[in-house]
């Protein structure tokens, strides 16, 4: 039995990977986590399964469960049967004083596992672990090699454990640039203990969330489970069915080895696109790198060109994650949320606390929420290019993306709302476009994909022409020759580099990684990582009597658009937008009382000092800084800010809603939206690439993300993203 519950090392996703591995050894295992998230420190339902259990697995952290909970606990230990314990779990439990459970704050990390919290090394730092001396021949020690590193940063454990154990490996703290650091001691990181009911017992103070993507570690974590067991381990450990990738201390993406195998959609090896001379060559797979590739493909089809495409992430899913049947909301909202490809980064930024990088193909489109508003005339005013320039691009983008604002048109909760929005001061509210395909299958025609993603840009261009992709692989470094683009180093997940050489490279990454690349680049540009945008969100949730409306009830999608006075937007979506605005095959109860969704967008002014920067201080595994981000709301931003919820709690009088969840204010991040960052223009002082996205001075370099819009309005970026990525294909097309 695996017991994970902590929030710092993210244990409920790295030790069900720990337990599928043991299955492929015939071992049935089960998964406690806290309930209902790691954060409850009250919590983990089953655990009476204990009493049939073979082996319980540890990773927890300042546990307060009730005593009805933690006896199953107790009852376990003093029945003499292993435990093995990951890191945190030897300060697993934090009674208040006086508690009559107090004692097991010390007790379970010095009697049962072998060692109390004392301290840890700097964050930073990581940790080089060897064989203890005379320990080599232990069994769980088969198949580890002498020495290897992991990013753990190191616990200082002495004078524990005590001598009875059997210490199996030793750490010595390095610092960033992988150097031991002689002020620190060497400290034991593993060994075996007999606890104070006669249990066997294995502790380890590793457990990062990287950890389990070093072969060795995986394999010592392996052999201690068949140790504990009393099984001899294995020679060399199975390779699972899920591999761990993992990035700055958070798991990243979904698992590789059926993409290896089986793929859903022919992919290329790194190794081959390396030896390969590309015409144009893609980074990144999301709405702008998408629908790159689906124009090059479509507008090259008789010019030879060879195209590429690498994608940072893995295979994941083959359509918007909306359309799988097997989701209802609950499980779509795990799905996104996922710390094993949607990772955190807003944890390292506190101005920015919401933000989240997706890494897979597809990135955020597998689960935007397909809101496709045009940016209107009056937002181009600082930009370099008009409407009138983008209008035929925005046409060409809808009708690819099936955007349409038929999705809730015709509905009584619909048509009512829009009435009393017309008539209560709102006039130009309207139906709200998405990029929803409403089509039925037909004459052999199928339209399974309903919500848009950018799988149909890939699926679009894999019918048009050949091209290759590769992913798991990271563009670290954009290479150049003589002012122009040359191709791109990039390193793979098992930490190998190559270089892929092209004419043309398109950066697609993302508002935050496309500079990064193009800062760890030195590719010149002062306005590279600056004027960060985004549309800071009011969210509200209000209620209504259902006989209020009519049948067929239906459901609404709503837009309030911006206008020259009103310097933000906000959608109606209903009725109850978590559970009845899409679903698959489930039964839904007629309900007395409806529940709508307010979602507002506000524009901000675009500033060089919201920016982000490489951090001089920090690297990812593949040796990249990190980004440092700065961000704040103006004064005439927190103004509109405001004058946001007022209009919203006006909108919700005029339709006779009543709120029982008052507007909030997101995090900044929170809203996917940012922008800017590589923002186009005609001055290379204050923008990063010229009006079709080339980098300024850098010929064959281009943006076709987020990161390359100014954001002077409110609608939702992707539609305008897809625009400019057509366009600026187009211009790439003309040169050559």
């Amino acid at each position: 039995m695996f017991i994970a519950a902590e929030v710092e090392y993210e244990s409920e996703y790295t030790l069900p990977l720990i337990a599928k591995e043991a299955e492929l050894y015939g071992a049935r295992t089960t998964v406690l986590t806290a309930y209902p998230a790691s954060s409850n420190p009250a919590n983990i339902p089953g655990l009476e399964a204990l009493a049939d259990a073979d082996l319980a697995v540890f990773f927890i952290r300042y546990r307060t469960l009730p005593e009805e909970q933690f006896r199953h606990i107790r009852d376990y230990i003093e029945r003499g049967k292993p435990v093995i314990g990951f890191r945190t779990s030897t300060h697993g439990f934090l009674y208040p004083k006086g508690h009559p459970l107090e004692p097991w704050n010390t007790k379970f990390g010095i009697g049962v596992l072998g060692a109390p919290w004392i301290k840890h090394y700097a964050y930073s730092s990581s940790t080089e672990v060897f064989v203890a001396p005379k320990a080599r021949q232990h069994p769980i020690l088969c198949g580890i090699p002498d020495r290897f590193h992991v990013r753990s940063w190191l616990y200082y454990v002495l004078p524990y454990p005590p001598k009875e154990a059997e210490i199996l490996l030793l750490g010595q703290s390095v610092d960033p640039d992988f150097k031991p650091d002689a002020t620190t001691e060497i400290n034991p990181v593993a060994w075996t203990f007999k606890n104070y009911a006669g249990g066997q017992t294995f502790t380890t103070t590793l457990g990062h969330p990287e950890d389990f993507q070093v072969p060795a570690f995986r394999k010592l974590v392996m052999n201690a489970i068949h140790w504990a067991l009393d099984v001899i381990p294995p020679a060399s450990v199975m390779k699972p069915s899920t591999e761990l990738p993992m990035q700055n201390g958070n798991v990243t993406r979904s698992y590789s080895s059926q993409t290896a195998t089986e793929p859903w959609i022919p992919l290329t090896s790194v190794e081959e696109m390396a030896q390969t001379d590309y015409d144009v060559l893609i980074i990144g797979s999301g709405a702008g790198g998408g629908a790159a590739l689906w124009r090059l493909c479509e507008q090259s089809k008789s010019r030879g060109k060879r195209i590429g495409m690498i994608e940072a992430g893995d295979l994941l899913v083959p359509t918007h994650a909306r359309n799988l049947p097997t989701f209802n909301n609950t499980r779509f909202e795990q799905f996104i949320e996922n710390p094993r490809y949607a990772e955190p980064v807003g944890k390292l930024w506190p101005d920015y606390p919401g933000a989240r990088i997706f890494r897979a193909l597809g990135g955020r489109t597998l689960h935007w929420y397909l809101m496709c508003p045009r940016l209107q005339p009056i937002d181009f005013k600082l930009w370099p290019i008009s409407y009138q320039d983008l209008v035929s691009y925005y046409l060409t983008a809808e009708q690819i993306m099936n955007v349409t604002g038929a999705y809730a048109r015709g509905s009584s909760l619909q048509e009512t709302l829009l009435h009393r929005l017309h008539f209560g001061g709102f006039p130009d509210a309207a139906d709200l476009p998405l990029a929803v395909d409403l089509a039925g299958t037909k004459y052999g025609q199928v339209h399974s994909n309903v919500f848009f993603s950018s799988i149909i840009f890939l699926a679009h261009a894999l019918n048009r022409r050949p091209f290759d992709l590769a992913v798991n692989t990271r563009a670290v470094q954009v290479l150049t020759e003589k002012g122009k683009a040359a191709g791109v180093k990039v390193v793979t997940s098992d930490n190998k580099s190559y270089t892929i050489r092209a004419q043309t490279v398109i950066l697609s990454a993302s508002t935050f990684e496309t500079p990064r690349i193009l800062l760890n680049s030195n590719i010149p540009g002062e306005s590279i990582g600056r004027y960060l945008v985004n549309h800071p969100t009011v969210v509200a949730n209000a209620k209504i009597n259902r006989n209020e409306f009519p049948e067929v009830l239906g459901n609404a999608a709503i837009m309030v658009p911006s206008t020259t006075d009103r310097k933000f937007m906000f959608f109606i979506l209903g009725s109850d937008p978590l559970e009845y605005f899409w679903y698959q095959y489930e039964e839904k109860k007629l309900r007395e009382e409806l529940r709508l969704r307010f979602h507002g967008l506000a524009t901000i002014e675009p500033r060089p000092e919201n920016h982000v920067t490489l951090d001089p201080t920090r690297r990812d595994q593949y040796g990249v800084p990190l980004l440092k981000v700065q961000f704040s709301y103006s004064d005439q931003d927190k103004a509109t800010i405001g004058e946001l919820f007022s209009s919203i709690q006006a909108a919700a009088s005029s339709m006779g809603l009543e709120f029982y969840e008052k507007p909030c204010l997101w995090p900044p991040g929170r809203d996917n939206h940012e922008a800017g960052t590589c923002r186009m223009g005609d001055d290379p002082s204050t923008s990063a690439t010229n009006r079709y996205g080339q980098i300024h001075g850098i010929h064959g370099l281009y943006v076709a993300d987020n990161s390359v819009l100014p954001l002077t309005g409110a609608a939702n970026p992707t539609l305008t993203t897809v625009a400019l990525a057509i366009r600026t294909v187009d211009y790439i097309l003309e040169q050559t």
